[in-house]
C-alpha cells in the first residue's frame, strides 16, 4: 500500500503544481489583454501637441470618432477614457457608432454641463461620407482595430489618426510618434513612462488635468 499512497501524493502534488501555472498563465494573459495603447494617460497632451504643429486651435478643432468594433470591451473602455481627456473645451462632436445606447450617459453629460450636442452617425458608408471632404480642424480618430486605413478620410484640412490600426513608438528621448494618416508626426516628450493598464482608469479622475 505504500506505492498506492506515494502515487497519490505524487497526482496531489502535480495537480496543485498545474493549477498554479494555469492561474499565472491566465493572469499573464489578463495583463496582456488589458494593455493596448501605450500612451493613453497622456491622450490629451498629445492631441494638443498635433492640432498646434497643424496650427489648429483646439477650440476650432472638430472632432470626429469612429467607435471601437462591437464585443471590444477592453478597446471600447479605453477608448472612453482617453475622449474623457479630450471634453473640457471641445466645441464640436461627431460619433460614428454602431452601439450608440452605450454612449448615452456620456452624451447627456456633455450636453448638460457644457451644452454640446453630439451628433450620431451610423456606421454605414453613405453615413460615415460627413467625416470626408475639407472641412477645417476636423480631427478624425479611428478606433477600429481592424480593417484598412481609411483613405477617403485622408485631406490636407483634416487629421486622420489610427489609434490601433498603426503602432505608436516611443523614442529613447521620450518623443511619440504618432501615426498621421500614413505618415508619421513627432510628438515631444510629453511625460510619458510606459505602458498603463485598462483597468487603471478607474483610479482616476473622470477628466484628465
Amino acid at each position: 500500500m505504500k506505492w498506492w499512497k506515494k502515487l497519490k501524493s505524487l497526482l496531489r502534488r502535480n495537480k496543485s503544481n498545474l493549477q498554479s501555472e494555469n492561474r499565472n498563465s491566465h493572469q499573464d494573459d489578463l495583463i496582456e489583454k488589458e494593455i493596448y495603447f501605450p500612451c493613453n494617460a497622456f491622450f490629451r497632451k498629445i492631441i494638443e501637441a498635433v492640432l498646434e504643429q497643424k496650427g489648429i486651435s483646439y477650440r476650432d478643432m472638430r472632432l470626429f470618432v469612429i467607435d471601437a468594433e462591437d464585443g471590444a470591451y477592453l478597446r471600447q473602455e479605453e477608448e472612453q477614457y482617453m475622449l474623457q481627456q479630450l471634453y473640457p473645451g471641445l466645441n464640436a462632436y461627431t460619433l460614428c457608432t454602431g452601439r450608440p445606447e452605450c454612449h448615452r450617459k456620456e452624451m447627456d453629460y456633455l450636453y448638460e454641463e457644457m451644452g454640446l450636442i453630439v451628433e450620431v452617425l451610423e456606421k454605414k458608408k453613405k453615413a460615415m461620407q460627413k467625416g470626408t471632404g475639407q472641412e477645417e480642424g476636423r480631427l478624425i480618430l479611428d478606433f477600429e482595430a481592424d480593417g484598412r486605413i481609411r483613405e477617403e478620410f485622408l485631406s490636407e484640412k483634416s487629421i486622420y489618426i489610427s489609434i490601433y490600426k498603426r503602432n505608436w513608438y516611443q523614442r529613447a528621448n521620450l518623443d511619440i510618434e504618432v501615426p498621421i494618416g500614413y505618415n508619421i508626426m513627432i510628438v515631444k516628450g510629453t511625460g510619458f513612462t510606459g505602458c498603463e493598464a485598462v483597468s487603471d482608469r478607474l483610479e482616476r479622475e473622470f477628466y484628465a488635468e
